[in-house]
C-alpha cells in the first residue's frame, strides 16, 4: 500500500477530514489516489456514518436564516437540530460550515477553576457575574458552568423560587414523565413565537437570554402532579412559554389550582377536566 493509502488506516485522520473538515468522499479519494468506493468501505469499517447528498438534505438546512435561528438564537445543539430533522449531527455541522455559521467549541473537560467552589461562589454570588460571563472567561460552555453550580450547591439566580416540581430541582432528572424533553419545549417556544405569553410581559427569547442567561421557560398550566396521564400532562395544550419572572407568578396560580385559559392554547383542551 502506498504512503498516501496508508493514511486510510488512520481512523483519526479519516474522521477529521470527512467529519470535522466536511470533505467529500470524492475529494478524499482524489488526494489518496483511490476510488470513491474505497473511501466508502473504510468509512464503513470505522463505523463512520456517511452523509447524504445535498439534494437529499432536509430543506431547512439549506436555509441559512433558519439554521442560524436554531443554532445561534435558540441555542440548539447539533444533536437537537439533527433529531428534529431526522438526520445526522455531521450533516448539520456540514451545513453550518457551508453557510459560514461559526460553531461553538466543544467543552469535554471541566476547567480547573470550576472545581473550586469558593472561586465559583465568589464570581457568581459576590461579583454577581452571569453564567455567560464566567463561561467566556474560562472558555467553556454555559452548561458546564451550570452543572458546577449545582454540584457545589450554589443556588442559581435563573431558577430561584420556581417551585420544587421543576425538573431542574431534581438534579436535572425529569420528574414529569414521558414526553417532557427539550424537543417538546422547543416546539412550544416556537408555537408561542419565542415570546413570554403573559399579556403584561411578552419579552422575546433573545432579550431573555441576554438578561437571564437562559432561554424562556416552558410552564405546565395545570400542575404536573395533578395530571396522571403523561401524554395529557405534557401535551402542548398544557404547556405555555413564560419568562423567568412570570413563571414564578404562574407557579403560584398553579399551586392554588387556577388554570388560566389562554386563547389558541388550552381553550378547547380537555386538560382542565383531567385528573
Amino acid at each position: 500500500m502506498s504512503g498516501k493509502r496508508q493514511m486510510l488506516q488512520d481512523e483519526g485522520w479519516l474522521r477529521e477530514n470527512y467529519i470535522q473538515k466536511g470533505r467529500s468522499q470524492r475529494e478524499i479519494a482524489a488526494e489518496i489516489g483511490c476510488s470513491q468506493s474505497t473511501i466508502s468501505r473504510w468509512l464503513d469499517e470505522y463505523g463512520i456514518q456517511t452523509r447524504r447528498s445535498e439534494q437529499d438534505a432536509p430543506q431547512q438546512l439549506k436555509s441559512c436564516e433558519w439554521l442560524q435561528r436554531k443554532y445561534i438564537k435558540d441555542l440548539c445543539s447539533l444533536r437537537d437540530i439533527a433529531e428534529e430533522l431526522g438526520c445526522h449531527d455531521t450533516t448539520v455541522l456540514r451545513w453550518l460550515n457551508k453557510h459560514g455559521i461559526q460553531t461553538r467549541k466543544p467543552n469535554p473537560e471541566v476547567p480547573e477553576k470550576l472545581e473550586d467552589p469558593e472561586w465559583l461562589r465568589e464570581e457568581y454570588n459576590k461579583k454577581q457575574r452571569s453564567i455567560t460571563e464566567i463561561a467566556r472567561e474560562i472558555d467553556c460552555s454555559r452548561k458546564v458552568v451550570w452543572t458546577r453550580l449545582n454540584k457545589h450547591d450554589i443556588e442559581s439566580r435563573g431558577f430561584a423560587n420556581c417551585g420544587c416540581n421543576h425538573y431542574n430541582w431534581d438534579g436535572g432528572k425529569t420528574s414529569y414523565g414521558e414526553g417532557w424533553n427539550e424537543r417538546k419545549r422547543r416546539q412550544v417556544r416556537e408555537r408561542d413565537g419565542y415570546k413570554c405569553q403573559d399579556p403584561r410581559c411578552s419579552i422575546e427569547q433573545k432579550q431573555h437570554i441576554k438578561e437571564n442567561d437562559e432561554r424562556l421557560h416552558v410552564h405546565h398550566l395545570r400542575k404536573a402532579r395533578d395530571v396522571d396521564d403523561d401524554q395529557i400532562r405534557n401535551s402542548p395544550e398544557n404547556l405555555i412559554t413564560l419568562c423567568r419572572d412570570c413563571h414564578k407568578r404562574w407557579e403560584v396560580m398553579s399551586e392554588i389550582g387556577l388554570v388560566p385559559q389562554v386563547c389558541g392554547i388550552n381553550t378547547n383542551a380537555s386538560i382542565r377536566e383531567s385528573h
